[in-house]
């Protein structure tokens, strides 16, 4: 990410790491929390598997998440590179009803408090340590990677863990204009099955939608973006 751990002990705590324990996370854009918060819902509503140990001490944890930056369209080199105008969202919740469309562009200048710098893909999330039931099959489906630690699945008091049925939203720095409404309506969503989860990404496509919605772009036009899709025929292939 930023090189950032963010373990956040002071001086007069016992393990106090001098370099560690005072770098900051940067803040998290629009783009970016959305992206944060659609990985848990997806994940849970895909596969019922929830993301573990990803805070300590009571904040996030940078060393968790992987960013890239997405580089100008015009330095990539097609088909290898992958698109490089932003991130675009596809989002249908039936075959009956029409796809819908958010855009996170490559560059967005916002005002005040915002980054004006690319949008970052978050490229993985660190499931957590330790075996769940099934991810050794998703494994094997090359949906996940290969989880190779299995220490510290129990508590250890450092408040790693998060109640299984809430999304990790504590203490995360924003920038942007929706970021802050989204972790506000994150904190207080109940995610406690797949249905549920599911439902919430109809919300949360929902907030971000007055913002970044976008009319449909062409096929081709889609090329030009990393694209998440949520449509019946995805989410059926996906599950298997």
């Amino acid at each position: 990410m930023d090189g950032v751990i963010g373990r956040f002990l002071t001086e007069e705590d016992d393990g106090f790491d001098p370099c560690y324990d005072t770098l900051l996370n940067s803040p998290m854009s629009d783009g970016e929390i959305f992206q944060f918060l659609y990985a848990q819902l997806a994940l849970r509503a895909l596969f019922d598997c929830t993301i573990l140990d990803m805070m300590l001490n009571g904040q996030l944890r940078g060393d968790n998440l992987g960013f890239a930056y997405l580089p100008p369209a015009r330095l990539a080199e097609p088909p290898t590179s992958a698109p490089r105008k932003g991130i675009l969202v596809v989002f249908q919740s039936q075959e009956d009803t029409e796809p819908r469309f958010l855009c996170f562009p490559e560059k967005k200048t916002g005002s005040g408090e915002s980054r004006d710098e690319s949008v970052r893909l978050i490229s993985f999330i660190d499931l957590g340590q330790g075996k769940q039931p099934g991810l050794q099959e998703l494994t094997k489906r090359g949906l996940i990677g290969e989880t190779i630690v299995e220490s510290c699945i129990q508590d250890d008091g450092f408040g790693r863990y998060w109640p299984l049925d809430r999304l990790y939203c504590k203490d995360i720095e924003t920038c942007g204009t929706v970021a802050r409404q989204a972790i506000h309506w994150g904190t207080n969503v109940c995610v406690d099955s797949p249905q549920a989860s599911e439902a919430a990404l109809k919300e949360l496509f929902d907030l971000y939608a007055p913002v970044y919605g976008v009319d449909p772009p062409t096929e081709e036009g889609l090329h030009d973006y990393v694209v998440f899709r949520w449509v019946p025929e995805v989410v059926r292939k996906i599950r298997g």
